[in-house]
């Protein structure tokens, strides 16, 4: 199981991710060491190569298969419009769903649904393309690259409903990668520390558009980010306590009016 995170702030793209896998059968297995967010490489009409960032979540080995589909397609293709990323995983899509069911013996619409059900992952697609962001999503099942227009920040995975809740009231249009970075960070321990399904090291990456002006990419180093982690946990903790308080005084207020309110109604005979 997975949570993804993926926020577009004023100067980058950034994504994050926990890192790990479950296996499910009589009992739960987890594995803590998937990489989720990986670097692809387009064709360069001229200069350094145009890079894009993928995140994977569901069936870590169909998506990792779709990731290795979409690399070697990359190569020799261009980023020639805003859709270059996106119809190469439409096309990766195919071309796994080509090999996994011309294996399988699947006879009725139910047999493919529960396939689906089974063996279903996303994949979050992020870059720039002539100095603005993109960011898609696609689901195996559709096999559709859906572009996420006008949308800042976008969750996949089990634990993405509740990083949205978390992340929501920001403003997070606004901020630069830094502290786009942190905020996702914040989200992805706090859903790992909720949901047992998320676990392991967090990932981060940044889409960019970098000095020479080409569209590029990278994956944050696990020592430097785990400051970012240490950072956040500790002032969580301390944020978590002066919320409780403000919370306790919110509701001791709420409950005296209520009472007040009550009491006022229950004065008030019928005639």
């Amino acid at each position: 199981m997975t949570v993804i995170v993926g926020i577009i702030c004023k100067d980058s793209i950034v994504l994050a991710s926990d890192s790990r896998t479950t296996t499910e059968g009589e009992h739960l297995h987890f594995r803590d060491d998937a990489a989720k967010i990986s670097v692809i490489e387009l064709a360069a009409k001229s200069g350094r190569r145009p890079q894009a960032l993928i995140a994977q979540s569901g069936h870590a080995d169909l998506s990792s298969r779709t990731v290795e589909i979409m690399e070697r397609m990359a190569k020799d293709t261009p980023l020639n419009g805003y859709r270059a990323v996106a119809d190469l995983a439409e096309a990766a899509v195919r071309e796994l769903r080509d090999q996994v069911f011309g294996n399988l013996p699947l006879t009725s619409e139910e047999a493919v649904r529960q396939h689906y059900d089974k063996y279903g992952f996303n994949l979050m697609i992020v870059h720039f393309f002539d100095g603005k962001p993109y960011l898609f999503t696609v689901a195996f099942e559709y096999g559709v690259a859906v572009w996420k227009r006008g949308l800042n920040l976008v969750t996949l995975g089990c634990g993405g409903p509740l990083a949205e809740f978390l992340l929501k009231p920001f403003d997070l249009a606004s901020m630069d990668t830094p502290l786009a970075t942190t905020a996702a960070v914040y989200a992805i321990e706090a859903v790992k520390g909720f949901d047992p399904r998320c676990g392991g090291k967090t990932q981060t990456g940044a889409a960019f558009i970098a000095p020479d002006n080409s569209n590029q990419a990278s994956l944050a180093d696990w020592e430097n980010l785990r400051f970012f982690v240490d950072e956040v946990e500790s002032l969580v903790g301390a944020a978590k306590d002066d919320w409780t308080r403000i919370m306790k005084t919110v509701l001791e207020r709420a409950s005296t009016k209520w009472a007040a309110r009550t009491k006022k109604m229950g004065d008030v005979q019928p005639q």
